[in-house]
Order: structure tokens, then sequence, then C-alpha cells
């Protein structure tokens, strides 16, 4: 069912609120940050967001220098990090701090039911959402990360293509070189705003809570992202938000598992196999992105929950801790609200047990030992920490499912999602073909446009062939009213 069939025009928003922060990292830098949000609760949790993404960015140099590492040198920071780590990082990161929090209210430049931000001077495309703190927020998402994924992947295929004695370098200047750009692409404070009056389309408003799950583009088995709001466009940008953090967290944590608990063997396999799924978090259009976002209503919000050991990660470890039952019972909210602002210190309360015994030992540990001990700490911490945050649910007197994200080609029937793919290809639109295949498809049709360019077009009509001899290919329902090509 779709979205906008459901609800009534939403009103044109007249102003927005903008509120700071500033990221501290170990080794004294500060990063200044800036989110917004239709309201004061909703910019303070969009800008924690923001600064917990930050931090990753940061920190991430520094994990993928120990995953990839040639000596013992280069895992060095990391192994000092963990020596360090505390049970209440406020970012869930091991050394980095935030602070500030003013927040003001900003008029916005006239009236309109739609909004177009661009990011930056020269940014490469700018996006139009139907609440102004959405559009921003989505600019710089798909502004920072995009040409981030791009240069972290080049960087380490440079490394693997490299002799032994220049990748130390390759690595580190590479590492640094992405993080910098996209730290300073994070903390621009100069987007541009400007009502979309060329558009005509909006989308629906509601009285109720709302909450928009974000699920991977390609569904490789990574952390969905949940959020809750009453805007329902700021609520699904939130969403997407919160699944690149937990996504790339937890993809992440199963490269330093990899590199401390799988065989010598398949040892870099396995790492590189887990960065690459880190790498491609946020997909070529956002057209995809929303594709995987649907909603549904709450009324009555009563708990906030989790319960360990529903999902399992790599090598067999679950999230259930060693600790009492009822450690995990449900958490009292009044309101979605309440449960947004607590979600983060509820789930690192409950998945970062490791930390006391990790202490208690390490004196007992060698230092040859150490950095598998702190590896494999850390992809416990990451990757339960992120599972939580993207498998706790509220419970709620009563919830309506609204169904997925509106717009998209036509595809309530198999004849009429067939024309949408011979459009697509006609028109050699890569956005509007991938959302006409399974998620499972993605991953190796972007591997083959990569590869084969403007080819691609000439052959994918065969890759993708439903009828005839022998079709490895099928349009299934996968949904009501929702057709789609899936692998037979």
């Amino acid at each position: 069912m779709w979205l906008s069939l459901l609800l009534p025009t939403a009103l044109a928003a007249s102003d927005v609120t903008r509120c700071t922060v500033a990221v501290s990292t170990p080794d004294g830098e500060r990063i200044a940050l800036t989110a917004w949000g239709s309201t004061e609760d909703q910019a303070r949790l969009q800008a924690h967001r923001v600064a917990r993404l930050a931090a990753d960015l940061h920190f991430e140099s520094t994990l993928l220098a120990a995953v990839t590492a040639q000596g013992p040198e280069e895992q060095a920071p990391l192994l000092a990090a963990m020596e360090r780590i505390s049970d209440s990082e406020p970012l869930g990161v091991p050394g980095y701090g935030v602070e500030g929090g003013a927040c003001t209210r900003d008029r916005l430049p006239g009236e309109s039911l739609l909004w177009r931000a661009t990011w930056a001077a020269g940014e490469r495309e700018s996006q139009v959402r139907q609440s102004p703190a959405a559009a921003l927020e989505s600019a710089r998402r798909r502004s920072c990360l995009v040409p981030y994924q791009a240069a972290i992947g080049a960087t380490l295929d440079e490394v693997a293509e490299s002799p032994p004695e220049d990748r130390a370098i390759i690595r580190t200047m590479g590492l640094d070189t992405a993080r910098g750009t996209a730290l300073e692409c994070l903390s621009r404070g100069d987007p541009r705003l400007f009502p979309a009056l060329e558009e005509q389309a909006s989308l629906p408003r509601d009285s109720r809570w709302l909450e928009c799950t974000a699920r991977n583009w390609q569904g490789a088995p990574l952390p969905d992202g949940v959020a809750w709001g009453r805007d329902l466009a700021e609520v699904a940008e939130a969403a997407l938000t919160e699944h690149v953090i937990g996504a790339r967290r937890a993809a992440m944590g199963q490269a330093a598992r990899a590199w401390a608990r799988a065989w010598a063997e398949v040892r870099d396999t396995e790492v590189r196999q887990a960065i690459d799924r880190a790498m491609d978090v946020v997909p070529p259009t956002p057209e995809i992105a929303y594709s995987t976002v649907s909603c549904r209503a709450l009324t009555g919000a009563r708990t906030l929950q989790w319960r360990p050991g529903r999902g399992t990660l790599v090598h067999g470890d679950s999230c259930a801790a060693a600790v009492s039952e009822s450690a995990f019972d449900p958490l009292p909210v009044g309101s979605p609200a309440a449960a947004g602002a607590v979600r983060f210190e509820m789930c690192r309360a409950r998945t970062w047990y490791v930390l006391p015994t990790l202490r208690e030992i390490r004196g007992e540990v060698s230092e040859q030992m150490w950095p598998y001990m702190a590896l494999g700490a850390w992809g416990d911490l990451s990757g339960c920490d992120s599972l939580c945050a993207g498998t706790a649910r509220i419970s709620a007197a009563s919830s309506e499912d609204l169904g997925r994200w509106p717009g998209g080609p036509p595809r309530s029937t198999a004849v009429e999602a067939d024309a949408s793919l011979d459009a697509a290809i006609a028109a050699r639109d890569l956005g509007t073909l991938l959302q006409l295949v399974e998620p499972s498809l993605r991953a190796g049709l972007m591997e083959t446009f990569r590869r084969e360019g403007g080819l691609f077009w000439r052959i994918v009509p065969e890759l993708l062939r439903t009828n005839g001899h022998d079709p490895v290919v099928v349009w299934m329902e996968v949904e009501e009213g929702e057709w789609l090509i899936v692998s037979r």
C-alpha cells in the first residue's frame, strides 16, 4: 500500500531548527558539526547521529590500518585505543567526545511544499524533499559519503596491487586523505536551500508518531536503520542515516572479528569482504536508497525493547550476554521521541558487557595475543551494538503498516514492471533499473556496470531476460502490488 494514498497533503514549512555540536578526537582535533530538524528534539537527535558518523569515520582509518596491517606499528594506535576504552563512550567509539548542542530556529527563504538542497559548491546532485531538514541531511549524506566510499575502495585496491614495501605509505596517505575530505564535507555549514517551486508532487502528513526502517540496498546481512518522529520525510531520512551508521559499524566490526578469528588462509579475503560491505552502504542513487524504506504509524508507545541472541554475527558468535535475563527487561518510554533519545545508551549498556572482562584479563594476555584479543573484542562491541540499534523496537498499543516509500517506477503488475524495465534500459537509467530487481541481484549488476561501461546497456537485456529458453531470473510479486525480478 502506498503511503501517498493514505494521508492528506503536507503543509508548507516556514522555519527549521539548527543545532550545533563539536566532536573531540583522541588526537586533540575538534570537528564542528551542524544538523537540522523540524523540531528542536529532532534536530538534537540528528546532531548526535552526525556526531556518531563523524567519530566513526575518524576512527575508521585507525581500524582499517589495523586490519590491513603488515606490521605491529600499524596496529599500535588501535591497540592503544582499546587499552583506554571506557564503558561510557558518548559516541560509541573509544576516546571520542561530544560537546555543545546549542540550537536556533531559522526562518526559511520563502514557503513551499518542497525544498531543494545542495550541500556545497560544485556538489554533483541536489536533493528535493518536502521537509527542509530532510533535504539538507539527504544532500549531506550523499555528497560526503558516496565519494568517501569510492576513495577508500580505490585506496585499498591500489594497496593490493602495489609492492609490499610501498603499501604502508599508500595506505596511510589514501586513508588520511579520504577521511580528511569526508570530515570536512560533513562539517560544512553553508548548504544552499531553495523552494522547489517547479516540483508539484508532495508527500503525506500524519499526526501520529511514525517509525521508518531502512534496509540494505543489496540485501547484505547488515543492521537496519530505524528512526521515529512525526514528519514523514524527516523520519525516512533519519532511518537512512541510522542505517549508514549501523551497517558501517557492523561491517567494520566483521572486519575486526575476521582478522582476529578467521583461519589464516582466508583471513585477508574475509577482511576485505567485510570492508567492501562497509564501503557500499550508500547506494548509487537516492531513488534506490528510498526504495529500501518502509514505515508504520504508532499509537500509544509503551516500551523500547531488545532481546539478545536473535541475530548472529560471523564466526558463529551471538550477541547474548552472560548476565541475568532481567538486564534485558523492556525500557519504559512515554513516546517514540523518548525512545530515540535513550536507544543509544540502552544498546551500549546491554552489549558492551565484555569490557570488564577485557580489562580484567589484559594483564594476563601476552603482547603477541593482545592484537587478536583487542580486535576480536572491538568486533563484538561494534557488531552487537549496531545489531541492537537496528533490531530494538517500540511496543505500542497499536500500529498501522504504511507500506514502502512512495514513488519509483510502476510495478504493480508483471506487465507494468516489464514495461518499466524496457523504458529504463532504453533511457540508460541505472537508478530505475536497480529498483526493478531484488536486492540480492543489485551487487552483480553494479559490478557489471562498472566493468563494462556503455556495453552494459547492450548486454543487460540478456542478463535480465525473464522468458524464452532457460531464463535465470523471473518476475515475482514480492509484496502485494510490488513486482520485482528475482533469481529462479
